[in-house]
């Protein structure tokens, strides 16, 4: 239960960041919308893989869940 409810708050501070730094780099152009949305993405999937091969439960369980708080 514990694990759901951390990752529900750092999925919703992920967000909130997300839209605050989509807004800011849109100041300058439309098009950094996309790629605010598109950065995190590139940066979340290496971190999955390795934490699917990680061989301990805790660094795995970090390195899987730290994607949740980049922003979307």
């Amino acid at each position: 239960m514990g694990l759901g409810v951390l990752s529900g708050i750092v999925s919703i501070a992920g967000t909130v960041a997300g839209g605050y730094a989509a807004d800011y780099w849109a100041r300058s152009d439309v098009r950094n919308y996309a790629s605010v949305a598109a950065a995190p993405q590139l940066i979340a999937i290496p971190l999955f893989v390795v934490g699917l091969i990680w061989p301990g439960a805790v660094g795995a369980l970090l390195l899987m869940t730290l994607p949740t708080f980049l922003p979307r």
